[in-house]
């Protein structure tokens, strides 16, 4: 439980003894019914799940790398939880949409060091060649412009996902790149 949550739990709790405490010794049910709805914030202050990590996917983005300027994938592991979470080479893949394939990025083309230990409140930056993710998807028979989504897995199994996305077709980089010239 968050620290906020348990301040919230502990005043309701005492709100919700407080009002059945008044409840049963001066039999007035509008006080019961006010202690039941401090009950009920209680329960839900308690059990409200708070994501452990979001995903944020961009297949827009072109990045300086030694060939020169290349469009990428990022994937951003963003910590949303309390704790450390670990992530391991291997932890980031792009599922297609109606699909049981999982693609992995095993080649990530920013630094990275494995594995990654992201402390609460940070984020993790993934990047990987689209020609490469084309590739492997083509090779599985995948149009290009299937809608995909960022799959990530922490060590101990968490799983989270993107939004669904498409790739950009090779005009939309090369207007960029024009315009960059």
């Amino acid at each position: 439980m968050e620290r906020g949550q348990a301040i919230a739990a502990t005043l309701t709790a005492g709100i919700a003894a407080a009002t059945f405490y008044f409840a049963n010794h001066h039999h007035h049910y509008t006080a019961a019914v006010l202690g039941l709805l401090a009950l009920g914030f209680l329960v839900f202050a308690v059990t409200k799940k708070r994501p452990v990590m979001k995903v944020v996917a961009s297949a827009t983005i072109l990045a300086e790398l030694e060939e020169g300027w290349t469009p990428c994938l990022q994937v951003v592991i963003e910590n949303h939880s309390s704790g450390e979470l670990t992530f391991s080479r291997g932890c980031a893949g792009v599922h297609p949409l109606g699909s049981k394939t999982t693609f992995k990025m095993w080649n990530i083309v920013n630094e990275v060091v494995w594995p990654n230990r992201l402390p609460a409140g940070s984020s993790l930056t993934l990047m990987t060649r689209l020609s490469e993710l084309k590739t492997a998807l083509r090779q599985q028979n995948f149009y290009v412009n299937t809608e995909l989504r960022a799959v990530v897995v922490d060590d101990i199994g968490r799983i989270a996902n993107s939004d669904w996305f498409k790739i950009p077709d090779e005009e939309y980089f090369n207007k960029i790149l024009n315009r960059r010239s």
